[in-house]
């Protein structure tokens, strides 16, 4: 029964944790994102489809690759921003097998 609003200047705030800024952490959450998108865009497609998906997002990763390269001149943001877009597309391409990354494993507490 909740109504949900829009405020077009309201001012939101989120902590981030620090962990979540690490290369590792951002390089698994768009690996796990392109799995989900694959997944859920490609679930009725048949396999004709699904491999033409595949080759299409392999073309993407190398192309994203060159990219991450040519951009590292102008910093390392904009080369982590390429790098993204390349485990985005592993994930999407790994609509054919059955590993999928596990963002939020629970974690072991140190006592």
């Amino acid at each position: 029964g909740a109504t949900l609003r829009a405020a077009e200047y309201a001012l939101v705030y989120e902590t981030v944790e620090p962990h979540r800024l690490r290369l590792r952490w951002l390089l698994g959450r768009a690996l796990r994102g392109g799995q989900g998108f694959a997944d859920q865009s490609l679930l009725q497609e048949n396999c004709l489809r699904k491999t033409g998906h595949f080759f299409y997002r392999a073309f993407l990763c190398l192309a994203a690759m060159f990219f991450t390269l040519a951009s590292l001149p102008f910093g390392r943001h904009h080369a982590v921003f390429w790098l993204m877009k390349v485990f985005a597309n592993i994930g999407q391409a790994s609509v054919f097998l059955p590993f999928r990354y596990k963002e939020y494993k629970k974690e072991r507490s140190h006592v």
